[in-house]
């Protein structure tokens, strides 16, 4: 059905993050194989959807990372890892029982099992992974593992204990937040002068830290109060470089 046509057009378009990788002809024979009954497969022929993917990451420098990590996920296969934790940093060698990969904000990451951690779960980005090696050995999938649970409560990618937020946005933005959802236990109040209050739980400070300073004026943080005073002191520095023989009260 034409339904059915966009939404296919619209997963092949999505592996265009794919073009500059070691998966672009598996890509290639997909689209072929697809091109019977999808829409027009070619890039540049389609006019009815089209998906933008900016600020993609160039996926060449992996190598055979992601056929590698393809086969030891299914296989079960124990790995070790050079990976980067922070730039500017030596490579640190460690093993991984690797689990999903997982797409997020057109990057690629990868939900592995830290055994040097009592196999807590932790999420690798690819383009930090410098080398992949087999070791000898396989593992089993933690007990009650899902990437649909391990995710549930995220904000984005980042991970970790449950915060509870409110914050104020003015009325210019608010039919912006109003058509989505935040995170668990989301609500929205709605407030005389046409503002809104948000409530919602969730893991992931930094990446909301950016969202909310990514609309500027239009909000403002009430809970927690930690964050409200950190981004008060973020924006208090981004204004001193602006004004710099100015001094900010």
């Amino acid at each position: 059905t034409g339904t059915e046509r966009l939404l296919v057009s619209l997963s092949l378009q999505h592996l265009k993050l794919f073009r500059n990788s070691d998966l672009s002809e598996d890509v290639r024979r997909l689209r072929l194989k697809l091109r019977g009954w999808a829409a027009n497969p070619q890039e540049g022929d389609q006019h009815d959807v089209y998906v933008l993917l900016k600020q993609k990451k160039n996926l060449q420098h992996l190598r055979n990372h992601i056929p590698f990590l393809l086969s030891a996920i299914r296989e079960r296969r124990v790995c070790t890892v050079a990976y980067v934790e922070h730039e500017n940093e030596e490579p640190r060698m460690f093993e991984i029982h690797p689990l999903t990969l997982t797409e997020y904000d057109n990057n690629l990451y990868l939900t592995a099992a830290i055994p040097d951690f009592g196999r807590d779960i932790r999420v690798l980005a690819l383009e930090r992974i410098v080398s992949l090696q087999e070791v000898n050995g396989y593992f089993r999938i933690p007990t009650g593992y899902n990437p649909r649970r391990y995710f549930n409560a995220s904000f984005g990618i980042e991970t970790g204990a449950l915060v509870d937020y409110k914050i104020m946005f003015t009325k210019s933005v608010a039919p912006q937040i109003r058509n989505r959802t935040w995170g668990k236990d989301h609500s929205i109040e709605d407030l005389e002068d046409g503002s809104i209050l948000l409530r919602f739980s969730a893991s992931g400070r930094q990446e909301i830290k950016q969202w909310i300073l990514g609309y500027g004026p239009e909000a403002l943080v009430l809970k927690p109060s930690d964050l409200r005073r950190e981004i008060e002191k973020d924006l208090r520095k981004a204004l001193e470089k602006y004004n710099p023989n100015q001094s900010v009260k």
